[in-house]
């Protein structure tokens, strides 16, 4: 008897969960998927909290210009945690000015704190002298996850989403 009420019980939570749309999924390719609460680029980003308590990142520099003498440019996302069955690996795609991809690497989520970070290395690397127009494509499951623009170096001009 003990064993059959714990699996209504069960049952009940994982029903109410994934009614309430904890367990959501991707609304396709749009330029920032449905589970961001927040992203955009800084020149660093800390991941804050601890096991029972998430915290947001401690961002620093929050822009879309970098000067081409900084250390790096930090593209952060905070994501809603509940929307993963398991903490997220995704794929970072760094576009140069020519919009040749620069570097890729593969980015791991800090479960804590509900997000996760991609660097570029700028200052003494390659892309010092490629300045101007740069975009971050980040993917999860093969399916476009967030994509920011931002300069490296060049005039100061605003970057707008979707201008390649």
């Amino acid at each position: 008897m003990k064993t059959l009420r714990m699996f209504i019980l069960i049952g009940m939570i994982v029903g109410f969960t994934v009614m309430n749309g904890c367990a959501t999924f991707p609304r396709g390719n749009s330029a920032q998927d449905s589970r961001i609460r927040d992203s955009g680029m800084a020149t660093s980003a800390i991941p804050q909290g601890n096991i029972i308590l998430p915290g947001p990142l401690k961002l620093t520099g929050i822009k879309n210009f970098f000067d081409p003498s900084e250390e790096k440019a930090v593209w952060w996302c905070e994501f809603i945690a509940s929307s993963f069955f398991s903490p997220p690996t995704m794929t970072a795609k760094w576009f140069a000015p020519d919009k040749s991809i620069y570097k890729e690497q593969e980015i791991k989520s800090f479960w804590i704190s509900e997000a996760i970070i991609a660097e570029l290395l700028i200052k003494g690397s390659a892309a010092q002298a490629k300045q101007g127009k740069w975009k971050i494509e980040v993917y999860y499951e093969d399916k476009l996850f967030d994509q920011v623009w931002f300069m490296i170096g060049g005039q100061k001009e605003t970057v707008k989403m979707g201008e390649d």
